[in-house]
């Protein structure tokens, strides 16, 4: 039991970006604060100057206005990242209760400016506790079944995509690609023989197969690290039939070997990568699906 806990606890959390997805799902928790108030009246809100309509209304906007600002300032300033891997369940909890507590600070500061003469701040962690028991039920119920509904939809995915049959297609083009190391050195590899190309802040990754000449089956991995960008990368690898599958990745699908999926996407694994698994991004699925339907089985 605490296993399977602790394994949920680790999967990964599919947590979008600041932008209009997150406005509109924080729109919709400010409307369940707010008519969770109004109609089941939990904590006297009658006895609030402005009556329980209004005031029920207030919190709701309050849970809107903070929660905003809270995501707007952990995406635009602090810059957190939310679309990896090491983004998980637990993670989240604890991102969502943090938000949750400024919620309360809200919350309290508009107590205050109703009712001046009660204030007192041995009060905040009662309203603190008000505002977890009303506002965190829908956000990690709604979270939950998010991340539940995302894994299977992207296993869904990887399942069709595995099993569509190629479409009448031009060939793409095996031909030499050349990176260039440094003012002296190059890397020149046919575009069959690339299996991703990774990057790394303001390096590139490039991972590819030494084929032995006697045997095929030995084919080894290796890689090499170039001064370059994935926009450059892509520009040399265009029309060789290599995609790219997410923000950092180049990906060539006539290696992929298996494509599962969890909550944050659909995932890759290639041959003689050793269990390496390359990330899909949702803003590059429709051009890698493509890309795989040009692979001929």
């Amino acid at each position: 039991m605490l296993k399977s806990l602790i394994a949920k606890l680790n999967d990964p959390f599919p947590e979008s970006a600041f932008g209009k997805e997150k406005v509109i799902e924080v729109c919709y928790v400010g409307l369940f604060v707010a008519g969770f108030l109004f109609l089941f009246n939990p904590f006297g809100l009658q006895n609030m100057p402005l009556g329980i309509a209004i005031s029920s209304l207030i919190f709701g906007l309050i849970t809107v206005v903070f929660g905003v600002s809270y995501y707007w300032f952990c995406f635009a300033i602090l810059k957190l990242k939310t679309d990896v891997p090491s983004w998980t369940l637990w993670k989240w909890l604890i991102f969502t209760s943090l938000m949750t507590c400024w919620i309360a600070v809200g919350n309290f500061g508009y107590l205050v400016l109703s009712v001046p003469e009660n204030f007192d701040i041995s009060y905040f962690p009662r309203m603190l506790q008000y505002t977890i028991m009303v506002g965190i039920t829908p956000i990690v119920v709604g979270g939950l079944l998010t991340q539940l509904n995302a894994a299977k939809r992207n296993q869904i995915q990887a399942e069709e995509i595995l099993k569509q049959e190629s479409a009448e297609v031009t060939p793409t083009e095996d031909k030499l690609v050349v990176f260039d190391v440094n003012n002296e050195k190059t890397l020149q590899l046919h575009s069959d023989d690339i299996l991703f190309i990774e990057a790394m802040q303001n390096y590139l990754m490039v991972h590819y197969i030494i084929k032995h000449a006697d045997d095929d089956t030995q084919n080894a991995m290796d890689h090499q690290i170039i001064r370059s960008t994935l926009s450059r990368a892509a520009e040399k690898t265009r029309n060789t039939g290599l995609v790219r599958c997410h923000r950092s990745f180049i990906v060539n699908p006539r290696h992929v070997i298996n494509i599962t999926g969890n909550a944050q996407g659909l995932k890759l694994q290639l041959n003689a990568t050793q269990r390496r698994e390359i990330p899909v991004s949702r803003s590059y699925l429709v051009s890698f699906k493509a890309a795989m339907n040009e692979v001929k089985t």
